[in-house]
């Protein structure tokens, strides 16, 4: 949606808005003309009602219930029109006007618009916005200004675009060579908004000022006027050049502090940016939350990220997970330590100033926001003890902006960031100014954040943020995690770079993985220092450990504190909840360590890469030579373009018009049918049967195509399949009855949802099988402990579980099970069984029976008994929660891994 010319379109619809019954009638379809509805749809609603009584209703199915009203009704019109129950195709909005009021109601969110006119939508044009495809966002209450202020100056910043066609390139878009320009006047504009807000120029208005300088709407004065607002500001006030200066902006402030020394040119300014620039300058800027402000104002540049205005920023919450452990807790401890000890407090006074945050992915700015604030506050906190109700009007933060460090690639990232700390620092200053201790005065400004526009994996972060003496160092935030299918091609260069020094092949780790591994080289390199990012969770999971850990943990690093996986999650009303953990490591210390869980915390003298408590135990994969007995192996590959597969429909069509092909076809079972349910068969052609299978014209045609297409392949070993297009690629076992263990499940599930096949049912290649299994093996991969194993062991694949033959059940550590155990857990099994097919038989599937919220309480119990005696097998008491049970495991995997080691050196 093009949301410059629907505001365009609204203008003029308000414009032309009257209370004749004609235009009453057709206000709905002109509504649609300005939200860019489809034409069809618009031509064939409007003809539907043409003609018709004028205050009849219009019906928009699923989206809009409307009828005009007489002057002065359009509350009782709503009202009555809101009382209609419909049974199916409710509409979502439910609208009325008589031509200039105007009242609507969201049926979906139970909200009614803001406004009481039809001018009202040209600022407010996004609560209709649903019913043209475009969810709006509602922030909580405490957010509703931040939202409100984006999207503000995301109409000044389009409207800024159209008024400066010169600066673009024909789609529209600013040419890279004028973003810097255009993202500097932006984070000018938006200084001189909160300093005029919070009267940080006194009694001298900015936005009285532009308001009344600037009456020749369209033409250059308003160009000329932040041309002179940004040179004043920049100005000493001793300065002669203020001269020349307009005599309405000579008196402002000297800011300095970088902000304002270069010059830069001033765009053009059209009657809509003028606009738009006056109605932001209308906000209570001075209560913006900075922490959040500076990545919803990132969106104003990034057309990509408008679909979700106001949503991409960190919780305050969830940032203080990172911030916490690492550093702040023990900062409060010093502080409640001190009590009212003078020398105490100066001591911790003088920590803070030591102090210093470097992120290295900062985008706008949030941790380092947050950090800075929290570190004023402990400091404020400090200084109330220090010096009591005496009021210190000399009194000055020890705790500079220069000690706060970003790295981005972004140029409007790391402006915005700078601009948000100036507004922590000035907000941090008001807090210290309201307990009576008068800080100095806000301008000029004082040095900013170092905050640097690069790639952070190209440049020595002791480059950026150098050792010092006696100082401590934080490096934190939130990098960006990219599966190996999701990197660029300079992405996957970078990890080529940063793994120079791994023996190991990275090629499937994540991108997130790199600010690690440089993180620990800061480490190592800088005393004093420690780090802690926000990361997928795959990297405590699966192949990532041996890979990674070994790198990162090496000359005496070790986790000080973790938290398990959780949903990284903010408010976007698509937000899928990215599941994440907190990893915090440094230099080796005495004392416990800290790891926590969604509702609780728990010390431990160390912490595993897979976080949980215990050493650095990695476990690696196991091949199938030296394994586990009976041995798992992948199912059966075609590789054949499906021409060996067939639906139940091929098959019975196949089998009417060919009995003879009956013996050549057998059911075929991969996760997806196992899981949830769907029928496949495949021709299955011995050597000693092609002739038959040749003399069916249809098999006979599917073997001619299988070999065409392993002839085109690139794979040598698909091209010599090619002499035997009857037979599958990789041929794993036939047995008469199979255990099959999907490769991949859904992260929800309780328990792995393994079954048996008979009948000589061929498992496919999406699944794991062993052949001719034992009944008890069936028990043992059934339990919650081999699904917790596979959880922290096995990787993923998004969030779901990733499950592997050499990586989870070769190293699922198990005692030595006596033949009576052995037959317990067989009867275990078959309990499960039973309870299943009681289901099964009902046309449930496997799916919904082991789904948390329709599982079966039969089927919930057997297992519960099956976990209960193989719980018993593990501790002699039983388990009090799941980091209990996979600390257990550990603990058996460390004791049993030499057995593995001694069997690979054999």
């Amino acid at each position: 949606m093009n949301e410059v010319q629907l505001e365009a379109d609204l203008v003029e619809l308000v414009e032309k808005a009257n209370s004749d019954p004609a235009w009453l009638a057709d206000f709905p379809f002109r509504l649609m003309q300005a939200y860019q509805a489809s034409r069809n749809e618009i031509a064939k609603l409007r003809m539907k009602y043409h003609g018709q009584d004028p205050f009849k209703k219009v019906i928009w199915p699923r989206k809009l219930l409307y009828r005009p009203a007489r002057v002065g009704m359009v509350a009782e019109v709503v009202s009555e029109l809101r009382s209609i129950p419909f049974k199916s195709n409710a509409p979502r909005f439910v609208m009325s006007t008589d031509g200039d009021e105007l009242a609507i109601y969201d049926t979906k969110l139970g909200e009614s618009f803001s406004g009481s006119r039809i001018a009202d939508l040209v600022t407010a044009y996004d609560f209709l916005q649903p019913m043209f495809g475009v969810e709006r966002y509602v922030p909580p209450v405490e957010q509703a200004l931040d939202v409100d202020a984006a999207r503000k100056m995301r109409r000044f910043y389009d409207a800024l675009v159209a008024a400066n066609r010169s600066w673009c390139d024909s789609s529209g878009r600013l040419l890279p060579a004028r973003v810097h320009t255009m993202n500097l006047f932006m984070t000018r504009t938006l200084f001189c908004l909160f300093a005029d807000s919070a009267r940080i120029f006194s009694d001298h208005r900015i936005a009285a000022l532009l308001a009344k300088t600037t009456v020749h709407r369209g033409a250059n004065d308003i160009h000329d006027f932040m041309s002179d607002l940004f040179a004043v500001l920049n100005m000493e006030l001793a300065d002669p050049k203020r001269e020349n200066i307009r005599p309405s902006l000579r008196k402002l402030k000297y800011v300095n502090g970088g902000l304002f020394k270069d010059d830069a040119d001033i765009p053009s300014f059209s009657t809509a940016a003028r606009s738009s620039l006056l109605d932001a300058a209308g906000l209570r800027w001075k209560d913006i939350n900075p922490d959040i402000f500076g990545s919803m104002i990132q969106a104003i540049a990034r057309i990509e990220d408008r679909a979700e205005l106001g949503m991409h920023y960190t919780s305050v919450p969830n940032i203080m997970k990172v911030l916490g452990p690492l550093f702040l807790d023990d900062l409060h401890k010093q502080l409640n330590a001190a009590g009212n000890d003078r020398s105490k407090i100066s001591s911790l006074l003088g920590r803070l100033s030591r102090i210093r945050v470097l992120d290295p992915a900062c985008g706008s700015g949030n941790f380092l926001i947050v950090a800075y604030r929290e570190l004023r506050r402990i400091e404020t906190a400090a200084l109330i003890r220090q010096h009591g109700v005496q009021i210190a009007l000399d009194l000055r933060s020890g705790i500079e902006l220069s000690s706060f460090y970003g790295i981005d690639p972004v140029d409007f990232a790391c402006e915005t960031a700078r601009l948000s700390l100036w507004i922590s620092q000035y907000q941090m200053d008001k807090e210290l100014e309201a307990v009576g201790l008068a800080p100095p005065p806000s301008l000029p400004l004082s040095q900013s954040g170092v905050v640097i526009v690069d790639n952070a994996l190209h440049r020595p972060w002791t480059d950026v943020c150098p050792p010092v003496e006696d100082g401590e160092t934080y490096i934190i935030g939130n990098p960006p995690y990219l599966g190996m299918a999701e990197q660029t091609a300079e992405q996957k260069r970078d990890m080529q770079i940063c793994f120079s020094a791994s023996p190991l092949p990275i090629r499937k780790l994540d991108y997130v993985t790199c600010w690690f591994v440089r993180a620990a080289e800061y480490v190592r390199t800088v005393p004093k220092s420690a780090f802690a990012f926000v990361a997928t969770n795959s990297i405590v999971q699966g192949e990532h450990v041996s890979k990674l850990w070994p790198q990162v943990l090496q000359d005496d690093l070790e986790i000080l504190y973790g938290h398990t996986s959780f949903k990284w999650s903010n408010s976007a009303k698509d937000n899928a909840g990215v599941t994440c953990v907190i990893v915090g490591v440094g230099r080796r210390r005495p004392g416990d360590k800290l790891l926590f869980s969604l509702d609780s915390s728990v010390t431990c003298s160390a912490i595993s890469p897979y976080l949980v408590p215990g050493r650095s135990v990695i476990v690696e994969a196991v091949p199938n030579n030296i394994g586990r007995d009976p041995r798992m192996v992948f199912g059966n590959m075609a590789r054949d373009d499906g021409n060996l597969i067939l639906s139940g429909e091929e098959k019975d069509e196949l089998v009417s018009a060919h009995p003879r092909a009956q013996p050549l076809i057998r059911r075929f079972v991969g996760s997806q049918e196992y899981i949830r349910g769907g029928e496949r068969w495949c021709l299955w052609i011995p050597d000693s049967q092609i002739d038959l299978a040749n003399s069916i014209e249809p098999i006979r045609k599917r073997l001619e195509a299988t070999r065409e297409f392993r002839l085109a392949s690139r794979a040598e070993s698909t091209i010599a399949a090619a002499a035997t297009p009857h037979r599958f690629v990789q041929i794993q076992g036939t047995g008469d009855r199979s255990l099959i263990i999907p490769r991949h499940s859904s992260e929800r599930r309780h328990y792995l949802p393994v079954g048996l096949l008979y009948d000589g049912t061929i498992v496919a290649d999406s699944a794991f099988a062993i052949y001719e299994p034992p009944t008890w093996i069936f028990a043992l991969l059934s339990c919650r402990l081999h699904t917790l194993w596979t959880k922290a062991v096995g990787g993923r694949l998004k969030t779901d579980m990733r499950y592997s033959n050499t990586l989870v059940y070769n190293t699922f550590p198990t005692p030595s099970f006596s033949k009576d155990q052995k037959a317990s857990l067989e009867r275990q099994a078959l309990n499960i069984i039973a309870a299943r097919e009681r289901h099964l038989t009902q046309g449930r599937t496997i799916a919904w029976l082991y789904n948390p919220e329709t599982m079966p309480d039969d089927l919930t119990a057997a297992h519960g008994e099956l976990d209960v005696l193989i719980e018993s097998l593990y501790s002699d008491t039983p388990f009090r929660d799941d980091r209990e049970r996979l600390e257990a495991l550990f603990k058996r995997y460390s004791r049993s891994n030499q057995t593995y080691r001694n069997r690979r050196a054999a």
